[in-house]
């Protein structure tokens, strides 16, 4: 400070008026967005305004007048925060100085013994007098009793975000009434059996992230049976812990656009026409295996009286390389992004794979495909049968081992088919990225020919990544290296 005095005295910083001031301090808290997440631990949002408040009195005067910086970050409150001298006083200085601009706080204690306890009570009923200011809560409620949580009904109107962990056996009716929340995380291990207390006909999103428990599968099937026809402005549903049975009777959902679920089950009977990024990922819940007729399930979706017209992103695991899945991808033409995973291989899949790439290569022209990479002739007339807009193609590869290596994969001709002719074509959208990741027992490095091809092609400008997980049987680690990154490495140093 004694080399900025002169500064801070002159004429010309005295003039500026303190709305600028409050400003020019509102540079000092990080945008999520444009700092990454190492920048943001230094920056250490939470200490900010009192950091700013401690320079100077004009400082102090002009910062406690700036509510802004003392609502910009989310409050944390933690086993740690019992630890400060004070902690009460502080949370209640920062809530009263945000003079009921929206906050945010997450509240994760676990201790409530002696001390401790008291002071979690006392602290909890400062959060509850400025109820009416909540905006984004994540709240765990294992250790607060459910007739305190109640009582906060009716006084949340500013509540847009909620991330609830709740194990209790209790109906919780405080969040019925939240005009304004659109956004509801749930975790924990609450049963299926009960709908509670949400306003389900204004959710615009909805997260679960609880364990089964003890529901069964009708509970849990009427559970999101019911979540489907009452939550009517729901666009986005992720439910990534619990295996979904398909519901009792058919449901057409006409807002739902982002879907994440662990088995492709729960899809039987629905209508989903404004769906346009599905994703169905067992390994959310320990790589369960997926239905055995999960493509008669897709095509069933996607060729419904509604269909899904505006589909662009599609994850898929275990979905078996036959007839059927050529016709998913026929039923689907306005995808944009496919990622197909392997967690549950057999040898009749390994061998059905390199179908399916060639399938993906095909196109209307007659002309040698090499010429696409080694010329790149205009080849204007090119129409693919199947998924004419693909600009991102992932596959990934468990190893098993009952399954011979499929690392051998990658090596063949058909998938250097694949990505030359599509990433050749002059029109838009074109092929922009590509990933196969390989778990196998054994390397088996592509022949250098294969690789070659690989390399050129990213030369060119097509982000492709190429990486053999390996499983050492010295250790229980994982090894993971890309085939591409090495071979640059390789020319680096025949280069220098």
């Amino acid at each position: 400070m004694s080399r900025h005095n002169g500064l801070l005295s002159s004429s010309s910083a005295s003039r500026i008026p303190a709305e600028v001031w409050a400003e020019i301090f509102t540079f000092a808290l990080p945008y999520p967005l444009a700092v990454s997440s190492f920048e943001r631990a230094l920056y250490r949002p939470s200490e900010v305004p009192w950091n700013v408040s401690h320079a100077c009195s004009f400082w102090r005067r002009t910062t406690l007048c700036c509510s802004c910086l003392w609502s910009h970050d989310t409050i944390h409150i933690g086993n740690d925060c019992l630890a400060l001298k004070d902690p009460v006083s502080l949370v209640k200085a920062r809530l009263e100085r945000a003079r009921y601009r929206g906050c945010h706080f997450t509240w994760a204690l676990s201790v409530y013994r002696g001390r401790n306890g008291a002071l979690a009570q006392e602290l909890f009923q400062v959060l509850i007098h400025y109820s009416t200011c909540w905006e984004s809560v994540t709240l765990r409620v294992l250790f607060l009793s459910v007739d305190c949580i109640n009582s906060l009904r009716g006084a949340l109107p500013m509540l847009r975000s909620l991330h609830l962990t709740y194990d209790a056996g209790s109906k919780l009716t405080a969040f019925e009434a939240c005009p304004l929340l659109e956004r509801l995380v749930l975790a924990g291990s609450a049963g299926f059996e009960i709908q509670s207390g949400f306003p389900w006909v204004q959710l615009r999103e909805f997260i679960d992230r609880r364990t089964r428990s003890f529901s069964d599968e009708d509970a849990i099937a009427t559970y999101y049976q019911n979540i489907l026809t009452s939550s009517l402005n729901l666009e986005q549903l992720q439910v990534t812990n619990t295996m979904i049975p398909a519901l009792r009777k058919p449901v057409s959902h006409q807002k739902l656009s982002y879907l994440c679920i662990c088995n492709a089950e729960f899809l039987r009977g629905l209508s989903l026409p404004a769906l346009q990024q599905l994703m169905i990922d067992s390994t959310f819940y320990d790589s369960t295996p997926q239905p055995e007729d999960i493509n008669t399930i897709l095509l069933a979706l996607f060729t419904s009286s509604d269909g899904c017209p505006h589909l662009e992103y599609l994850l898929v695991t275990d979905a078996f390389p036959d007839l059927d899945l050529i016709h998913v991808f026929q039923a689907i033409p306005t995808l944009k992004r496919l990622s197909m995973r392997y967690e549950h291989l057999d040898e009749a899949t390994v061998e059905l794979l390199p179908l399916i790439i060639l399938a993906l290569s095909t196109f209307d022209d007659t002309d040698p495909w090499l010429e696409l990479v080694l010329d790149a002739p205009d080849y204007n007339s090119i129409k693919f049968h199947l998924l004419p807009g693909l600009e991102s193609f992932e596959m990934q590869f468990r190893w098993h081992p009952d399954v011979p290596n499929i690392d051998s994969l990658v090596s063949g001709i058909g998938l250097v088919q694949m990505l030359c002719v599509r990433y050749v074509l002059p029109e838009h959208p074109l092929l922009q990225d590509a990933c196969f990741i390989f778990a196998s027992k054994e390397i088996e490095q592509p022949p250098e020919e294969v690789l070659g091809l690989y390399q050129k092609l990213k030369k060119h400008g097509l982000n492709v990544n190429i990486e053999l997980h390996t499983r050492q049987l010295e250790t229980d680690g994982m090894n993971m290296r890309s085939l591409l990154a090495d071979e640059e490495e390789d020319e680096d140093e025949v280069d220098g």
